[in-house]
């Protein structure tokens, strides 16, 4: 019986030592980052065909998406900075006092509002549209977001109108 109760208590110990040292991406980060779509952005739930949770967008028109980055920490935080990756031409952005501009692969962008636990920035709104119907059809779209409490990401598959 001893024996037995040495090698549960070995085992607890081992398990206490390996799972302190992992952290979900909220508690190590301090960030959360959420894209979500809002015109002409089609979010696919087809997991029959491979295509669960993948968007769409057309040449159409412009497309148009949301950032929304939340302070998970429990300090406050400011100068939040965010990379938007994408093969995406972006337009134009909206939200209040965000400066972006453009650099290679995407754009940065920058809002030094100060944020408490809980609390999300202002909501960055991307406006974009495909440069050509010759571009990759299958990319991704990813948002990078670095402030003072921690960094975090998003992605999602991005699914253009050359492969239809």
């Amino acid at each position: 019986m001893s024996r037995r109760i040495a090698m549960v208590a070995a085992l607890a110990v081992c398990t206490g030592f390996f799972s302190s040292g992992v952290a979900s991406a909220d508690e190590s980060n301090r960030l959360a980052v959420e894209l979500v779509p809002v015109y002409n952005m089609t979010v696919f739930d087809e997991p029959d065909y491979g295509l669960e949770g993948v968007w769409h967008t057309s040449n159409a028109s412009t497309s148009l998406f949301d950032v929304v980055v939340t302070n998970t920490g429990y300090e406050l935080d400011d100068d939040l900075s965010v990379f938007v990756s994408t093969t995406l031409e972006v337009v134009d952005y909206e939200g209040s006092d965000w400066d972006c501009w453009d650099v290679e692969g995407g754009v940065q962008c920058l809002n030094q509002d100060t944020t408490v636990h809980g609390e999300a920035w202002p909501t960055l709104r991307i406006v974009s549209h495909l440069i050509s119907d010759e571009q990759d059809p299958w990319d991704t779209l990813d948002v990078y977001a670095d402030s003072s409490v921690g960094d975090a990401h998003a992605g999602v598959p991005l699914w253009g109108p050359a492969s239809h």
